[in-house]
């Protein structure tokens, strides 16, 4: 509403299930629709559990402007910050900070997270960060990517990674076979999206108002 507030609804009545007067410009809700994470202003982070609306917890991201809140697959960790800039990845249940990352960031269907820089911390490589073992792990993905990461995608289904620098390049990358580049292509984008097969990968700049479609070849 006007106030800031958000309401839940029930699809299948139409009817309020949940409002939470959290005044909050951001909120993300689990994949499984059982935690409910209101984003403050000021950079705070309130857990909601559903459909009870009983508060988790309540902490400070540490993050004074966020745009970003998102779940990752299996709900267990929420991240949040600035879409193209510093990232933290929180524990759902508890708040705890799990991993410091940087944008822009992409999140694989198993969880795996790939960003411009982590642990090693250079803009101009790709790293991944995935959970094993229950501690977050990360590695460098890449080689040099051409320039500074301006988006990155996963594949839905394939293990198969884009990722687009301010050189004007798009790169696609096998994260089988690392070393050997499965496609290039010249264009601006500050987005990318893979189409649902993967056979097609879409890119978006903010500086043309055209939505490019680029042809991927079977892997």
């Amino acid at each position: 509403g006007e106030s800031g507030d958000w309401t839940l609804w029930d699809t299948a009545t139409g009817r309020a299930t949940l409002r939470v007067p959290a005044a909050c410009p951001f909120a993300a809700v689990s994949p499984n629709g059982t935690l409910f994470a209101a984003i403050g202003r000021a950079g705070a982070v309130r857990m909601l559990e559903l459909p009870s609306g009983r508060e988790l917890w309540a902490r400070r991201s540490g993050r004074a402007h966020i745009t970003f809140a998102r779940f990752l697959p299996d709900g267990s960790s929420l991240l949040v910050g600035r879409a193209y800039g510093a990232l933290a990845l929180l524990e759902a249940s508890t708040g705890e900070t799990q991993l410091q990352i940087h944008g822009p960031v992409a999140v694989s269907r198993d969880g795996t997270l790939a960003s411009s820089h982590g642990t090693i911390g250079n803009p101009r490589q790709v790293v991944l960060h995935h959970r094993k073992s229950g501690r977050w792990q990360s590695k460098q993905l890449l080689q040099p990517i051409g320039g500074a990461l301006r988006a990155i995608a996963f594949a839905p289904f394939h293990p198969v990674v884009a990722v687009a620098n301010d050189g004007d390049e798009i790169r696609v990358w096998h994260l089988d076979r690392p070393h050997k580049m499965l496609a290039r292509f010249h264009a601006p984008a500050h987005e990318l999206v893979f189409a649902a097969d993967g056979a097609r990968l879409a890119s978006v700049s903010w500086t043309t108002p055209d939505v490019l479609i680029w042809e991927l070849k079977p892997q």
